[in-house]
């Protein structure tokens, strides 16, 4: 009788843990920020870049995976000192922790922010899913597993890493845009409204490129993929 007892408790402990919740690490006003960097070992970044505020970014954390539930039940800290935001002078600095095993590991964090147009994001983790909507200067990315979407536009775009997905829609063309991508194991979709022609070189030990657009050296916007396994699609908008 003692057995169905003890399960019957974990599942209303399960219920009601606090941990189940968002926990706020932080959240600022970004009116006057330029560029963003993030770093750490993994986060979901969702940034919006917009002629109109308000501006704010929020970080956010909740237990994740199996001992991130239990420590959050049994802790009052939780996720709150997983990662941490701040402004330095026009930059957002936002770090997701040192990952340690049993502590920030087991915590997923968020974060979302509504940024003024033309910021420069940097993101530099072990593993990121990251989506963009809007215009920005650049995006920098070094990531040993990332999810990357761009909908907008950005004027460079950089990203490095072992297994990438990258999804890049740009809304125009300026025919100034440079865009690199280089690793491993690479699959990218590009796709360029109103583009009639672009540039590309694609260099892979197995690669497999698909492009309804022709391919004309010296224009912008200018591609450049190097990697091993590559499947590469470029299209219009």
């Amino acid at each position: 009788m003692r057995r169905p007892l003890i399960l019957i408790v974990l599942f209303a402990v399960a219920g009601m843990a606090p941990g189940r919740a968002h926990t706020s690490l932080g959240e600022l006003d970004v009116a006057s920020v330029t560029s963003v960097t993030v770093s750490g070992p993994s986060s979901l970044v969702r940034l919006t870049a917009s002629r109109t505020g308000p501006y704010r970014a929020e970080l956010r954390g909740r237990p994740d995976g199996w001992f991130g539930f239990w420590s959050s039940s049994w802790s009052g800290a939780g996720c709150t000192n997983a990662g941490s935001i701040r402004l330095v002078g026009t930059q957002l600095q936002v770090d997701t922790g040192n990952g340690a095993w049993f502590g920030a590991s087991d915590c997923r964090l968020e974060l979302t922010a509504t940024l003024p147009e033309n910021v420069a994001v940097s993101i530099v983790q072990d593993a990121t899913s990251s989506r963009l909507s809007g215009s920005f200067a650049s995006l920098d990315v070094n990531s040993r597993a990332g999810d990357i979407a761009l909908d907008g536009h950005a004027r460079n775009v950089s990203i490095e890493g072992n297994a990438i997905r990258a999804r890049l829609s740009y809304a125009r063309i300026d025919k100034d845009e440079s865009i690199d991508l280089g690793g491993n194991a690479i699959d990218a979709e590009l796709r360029f409204a109103g583009a009639e022609a672009v540039n590309y070189a694609v260099s892979g030990h197995a690669s497999l490129v698909d492009s309804a657009l022709p391919n004309r050296p010296g224009i912008k916007p200018a591609i450049t993929i190097k990697g091993d396994f590559l499947r590469i699609r470029i299209g219009g908008g």
